[in-house]
């Protein structure tokens, strides 16, 4: 059973473009090694870091959201770890109950500031 999780990485912003897409397609290849695939794709660019990484001061961004089986995400982390060309990642499993109730609680956090305002207001 496969489960949803999003997954972005900060490559080393002293990599050429040609470089930095065989990175990402080496990426690529690596989900579906693991049995997963790419839901999605969005590439952020090049950011300034919140503090030094590897005395690095700004990443090359990019945000997945793939699709893994059970053993995937251990193995694809393992992975990561040892790219050199990878500064930085985060593998996180979406949580399905969370993202469909999320609208609910937005639109009900928008009525109580419209109740709120209407108070002041009268």
């Amino acid at each position: 059973m496969s489960s949803l999780y999003e997954l972005t990485v900060v490559h080393s912003p002293d990599l050429s473009d040609t470089k930095h897409k065989q990175a990402l397609t080496a990426l690529q290849s690596l989900v579906k090694k693991k049995k997963g695939k790419v839901v999605t794709r969005d590439d952020w660019g090049k950011r300034q870091l919140a503090y030094p990484i590897q005395k690095h001061s700004e990443g090359h961004f990019t945000h997945w959201v793939v699709e893994l089986p059970a053993g995937g995400p251990g193995a694809a982390t393992s992975e990561l770890e040892l790219d050199e060309l990878v500064i930085r990642y985060l593998l996180v499993k979406v949580d399905k109950e969370a993202k469909k109730s999320a609208p609910k609680r937005a639109s009900a956090t928008g009525q109580a500031k419209k109740s709120k305002v209407a108070a002041k207001n009268n």
